[in-house]
């Protein structure tokens, strides 16, 4: 009788790849990594989110990716290792629900009686995108010049600007077509105390009434800038926001030491910020916040806001959307319009190069 540990005469003999001990041990990290990213992204909102995990859940799409790709990897080195194809399937079925909405959108249906509204919100600063250098601070004619016509492609009916002096919002009043524009700065005091935001009217369309600027929270020195547009007797408020920065690319080397302090210290920062904005909601007339966030789709502060309004990217474009790219290498979405009490009928970001930040356009349509 034969041994049944040899080896069948004429057969060949298929060992294993599974990498055996190795091999499980493997997996056990791969199924540990894959937990440590996106148990935080999911539980964030309602249980808050450890300091240093802040820059992983901001940069979850790109995190996700790579998770993805390592784990595909391990499995084609070890194909029969049972627990990397569930781990891969996993990896890319978890992305897919948390991002497959913003994939495609149908448009809602026409309203004959319902105002269309343009609005765009740019960050425009730091304006070399058109040959300017990036040390110059100053908003060359150069730089008004590729903003000028980028606007004039865009023809937003309202412009929310970010990180402009009260001269850059003069200048670009008469370069860009505007017929009103409020400024206010973004800060009381500081080293920024100059920089400030907008809200500006274009096309003649709808008309800027009432403005303000107010803090975001008492005692707070960060304010945002809210002001009523108007067609006739229907009225939306538009608010230009720049939330508190995180500022860790500046010098990284420098703030090292102090990131994770800062890291913790800015995100509560902004999301006082954000519990300010939404403690104003106004309840008698449509609403849109549009500006820099500072902070990526996936931080808590973004759920904060989904509750109460819609991301008009998410409600009507597709993909993910990037407004700016981290250290010139990674594509992310910062700037947002969120809107309450009108419908979004489209949502862009056009590749102009006039700054550092992409402009965001949506196309609503208000109830009269």
């Amino acid at each position: 009788m034969a041994d049944p540990s040899e080896p069948t005469p004429g057969r060949l003999r298929i060992a294993r790849r599974d990498g055996g001990g190795a091999g499980r041990v493997v997996a056990a990290l791969a199924a540990l990594a894959l937990a440590l990213v996106w148990l935080p992204a999911v539980l964030a909102p309602t249980l808050g989110l450890p300091v240093m995990l802040i820059p992983v859940v901001g940069l979850l799409p790109l995190v996700a990716a790579l998770l993805a790709a390592v784990l595909f990897g391990l499995w084609t080195v070890l194909p029969d290792q049972r627990a990397l194809p569930w781990l891969v399937g996993l990896a890319v079925l978890l992305p897919l629900l948390r991002w497959g909405p913003v994939w495609g959108r149908r448009a809602p249906e026409a309203d004959a009686d319902a105002a269309p509204l343009r609005v765009a919100t740019w960050n425009v600063r730091r304006l070399w995108g058109a040959g300017v250098p990036p040390t110059d601070e100053r908003t060359s004619p150069e730089a008004r010049s590729c903003l000028a016509g980028a606007v004039e492609a865009l023809a937003p009916d309202v412009i929310a600007l970010q990180e402009v002096t009260p001269e850059d919002a003069r200048l670009l009043e008469g370069e860009l077509g505007l017929e009103g524009c409020a400024w206010a700065p973004y800060m009381s005091e500081g080293p920024h105390a100059a920089l400030g935001i907008a809200v500006c009217t274009r096309g003649g369309a709808w008309t800027l009434g009432a403005h303000r600027d107010e803090a975001y929270r008492p005692g707070g020195d960060w304010r945002f800038l809210r002001a009523a547009v108007s067609q006739g007797p229907t009225s939306v408020e538009v608010w230009s926001v720049h939330l508190a920065p995180h500022r860790l690319l500046a010098d990284p080397l420098a703030q090292a030491t102090s990131a994770a302090r800062r890291l913790g210290r800015v995100a509560a920062e902004q999301e006082a910020q954000v519990d300010g904005l939404l403690g104003r909601l106004p309840a008698d007339r449509p609403v849109v916040v549009a500006g820099d966030f500072n902070a990526t789709r996936d931080l808590p502060v973004h759920a904060r806001l989904r509750d109460r309004l819609t991301d008009a990217w998410e409600a009507g474009a597709r993909g993910l959307g990037a407004t700016v790219s981290v250290l010139g290498l990674l594509p992310v979405r910062i700037d947002f319009v969120y809107v309450r009490g009108a419908a979004v009928a489209d949502a862009r970001i056009p590749d102009v190069a006039c700054s550092d930040h992409r402009p965001v356009v949506t196309d609503l349509l208000v109830p009269r």
